[in-house]
């Protein structure tokens, strides 16, 4: 039988982010508060970023995806994600919003 685990969130320095208990499949869960830019390197495992809310510039590694997501709620619009290699750099600018990052 399958169960919900809820996660318990703790903010810290914009960034919110979750204790996911050891698994296979996760390594880290975390939602980054985005006010203009961020720039990141991902962990030793491949990752997700998925927008949650706002339009962003983002670049992965040497690809870029401008103006990407245009959702005004985690639920409106339509879902996008980009998925990055291990230990690449992960910039989100020129925007305002949400990004869950899973690794």
């Amino acid at each position: 039988m399958s169960r919900l685990r809820l996660l318990s969130w703790q903010t810290h320095e914009g960034v919110r982010a979750a204790h996911v208990p050891p698994s296979q499949f996760v390594e880290h869960l975390s939602i980054l508060a985005i006010d203009s830019a961020v720039s990141l390197t991902t962990g030793d495992y491949e990752s997700c970023a998925l927008l949650l809310s706002g339009t962003f510039d983002l670049v992965g590694g040497g690809t870029a995806w401008p103006a990407r997501g245009a959702r005004t709620t985690p639920e409106g619009g339509r879902p996008m994600a980009v998925f990055l290699p291990p230990r690449t750099r992960f910039v989100a600018a020129n925007g305002q919003g949400e990004i869950l990052l899973l690794g």
